[in-house]
């Protein structure tokens, strides 16, 4: 895809990889809108870009339905049409299955099940009449469960089925779908889900930065690729040997040290 004059949605635009990859899309030469919910964090973001002139922020929340109409309507009525959604907004949560409350399942489902799927249906029309691509911000967890993050991983793997399934069902449009899995990523994101996420990550992961993950999107948005997940050797390893994985993971993140 060429991606100069094209107008481009990154939900979750304020921080993190979306943040990244709205710049690097504007970079592109695209039209860039940045979706979030609050305000002064948009602000802020909008502020870090080259080129100002071309990026525009809009406050939107991915789990209202009539929050992304608003947004959709005033991105059309401003840009004429849209080419690209990045759906990379989400919600994540570190900790044991067994002490989940109801309520932090349910924010994980309707950020990252829900959210993706009510942006596309928004903006369908658009996308159809652009021949655009959807672009959902998966996850390396959504090929194998990490102790601690599995309801997380489970949601993204239900991103998965839902890209596969969107890929199908709106093949006659012209509409791209790409499914990106990044890696462990350095962002704001792993403070947010619980206060020692970002240390118990770093203990046997090294963290990728958003920049250059956000760098291999836009490549991949460029390619119209079809899928790309960055947790490969997960999801080899999780093939010819489950049981090693289940082993190392239990030493690394639930083991209690001997004292």
């Amino acid at each position: 895809m060429r991606l100069r004059d094209k107008v481009a949605i990154i939900t979750g635009g304020s921080s993190g990889i979306g943040k990244e990859t709205a710049k690097r899309l504007a970079d592109r030469g695209t039209k860039t809108v940045l979706l979030a919910r609050d305000m002064a964090k948009l602000d802020a973001a909008r502020n870090e870009f080259k080129d100002r002139t071309r990026v525009t922020a809009v406050q939107a929340d991915v789990t209202d339905r009539n929050s992304l109409k608003s947004a959709v309507a005033q991105v059309v009525a401003a840009h004429g049409s849209i080419d690209i959604v990045v759906n990379c907004a989400g919600s994540g949560y570190f900790g044991p299955v067994v002490e989940m409350t109801e309520e932090a399942i349910t924010k994980l489902v309707r950020t990252n099940v829900f959210g993706p799927v009510l942006m596309v249906q928004e903006s369908l029309e658009a996308l159809k009449r652009s021949r655009g691509t959807i672009v959902n911000i998966s996850s390396g967890l959504s090929k194998r469960a990490l102790p601690y993050l599995s309801v997380y991983g489970g949601t993204k793997a239900m991103q998965d089925q839902i890209s596969d399934g969107l890929r199908m069902e709106l093949r006659d449009t012209g509409i791209r779908v790409l499914s990106y899995g990044p890696p462990a990523t350095d962002t704001p994101f792993l403070d947010v889900s619980a206060p020692d996420t970002r240390s118990r990550m770093s203990s046997f992961v090294k963290l990728a930065k958003p920049q250059d993950v956000a760098a291999r999107i836009v490549k991949a948005i460029e390619g119209d690729k079809r899928e790309v997940n960055e947790g490969g050797f997960l999801k080899a390893m999780n093939f010819f040997a489950p049981g090693v994985l289940d082993t190392l993971f239990y030493k690394w993140m639930v083991r209690k040290p001997k004292t």
